[in-house]
Parts: structure tokens; C-alpha cells; sequence
């Protein structure tokens, strides 16, 4: 599955509900022209910190190393800081050690034992005081502008209300 930015890209949630963007749907790429970013509204003493979830499996390892390496192809110029968890959910497979070893900027959490999707990113985001947080399958690959689209919509005053997001896939 891709991230993409097309249109908007994403679906957005609001406190109240479902918000329409982008020419009446529900999805932010319904009927929106292709736009430029501008400049990102941050000023020159705030950073923003988006803090990356994702849990893996020996199973499929190969997955995680799609994801993070798309991840970060894709944000290696965005305006913002990127903190990254990577779950090992399969313990005892090595995948722990394999991730640093390839990823030294991430960090890695090794379960004892396996957890459930929603445990294992509560653990990834527990001592997180990012900005804002994605939590992610590590089945997606990101295209380019996606996550700093993602970002920009957020950190738009207009979007205050804006609680969550979705990316179409």
C-alpha cells in the first residue's frame, strides 16, 4: 500500500465529526486542484515534532524496512524533526538488532513476549512529547511530499479543529 499526497492525500476528523476537504468528500483528494505548500507556518524559534509508530514481526520483517526507508527518503528535507519507534514484536528473531544496525537514528523496543497492535504502539508513543504522533502498519511506503503534506494541513491555523487525520492509500 503507498501514502500518497494526491489532491490532499488524507480524510480529516474534526472534534465534531467527519470535515469535508477538498470539493465535498470526505477524502482530501475529491475534486481538489494540485496545489503548492507554502512556506511552513512555523516560526524561526518552534519546532515540530512528529513522533512515528510502527511494530514489526519477524514474519514479515521486510515490511518495516520498506516503511522506514520511505519514511525517510521522503522527509529527509521536511521542515520538521522526526522521532521514530520501531516495535519488535517477535522476540527472540534478532529483528531488534537488525532495525539499529540499519536505522541508528530510530529507536528500537524488543517485547518479551507478543503483544497486540494497540499495546505495542501505546509502548512506541509512551514517553513521546511530540507535536503530533503517526501510527502507522509498517505494510505502507511513503511517496514523496505525503507525511509533509500531512504536517503543513495540521500546523495551518485554518485546521485548528483537526483532531486526526487519515491517509488514502
Amino acid at each position: 500500500r503507498q501514502v500518497t499526497p494526491g489532491g490532499m492525500g488524507f480524510s480529516v476528523v474534526q472534534s465534531g465529526g467527519p470535515r469535508r476537504a477538498g470539493g465535498g468528500s470526505a477524502s482530501g483528494s475529491g475534486g481538489a486542484q494540485k496545489r503548492q505548500m507554502p512556506p511552513f507556518p512555523l516560526g524561526p524559534s518552534m519546532w515540530t515534532h512528529v513522533s512515528v509508530a510502527s511494530t514489526a514481526s519477524g514474519d514479515n520483517e521486510h515490511y518495516i524496512f520498506s516503511f522506514l526507508e520511505s519514511l525517510f527518503r521522503t522527509t529527509q528535507h521536511a521542515p520538521f524533526a522526526l522521532r521514530v519507534t520501531a516495535v519488535d514484536n517477535s522476540p527472540g528473531s534478532g529483528l531488534g538488532r537488525r532495525l539499529r544496525q540499519r536505522f541508528s537514528a530510530i529507536t528500537v523496543t524488543e517485547n518479551a513476549t507478543r503483544r497486540g497492535h494497540s499495546a505495542n504502539h501505546n509502548t512506541a508513543l509512551a514517553d513521546s512529547d511530540a507535536d503530533y504522533f503517526l501510527v502507522a502498519n509498517d505494510d505502507i511506503v511513503f511517496t514523496d511530499g505525503a507525511l509533509e503534506r500531512a504536517v503543513w494541513y495540521l500546523e495551518d491555523p485554518a485546521h485548528v479543529q483537526v483532531g486526526v487525520i487519515a491517509f488514502n492509500l
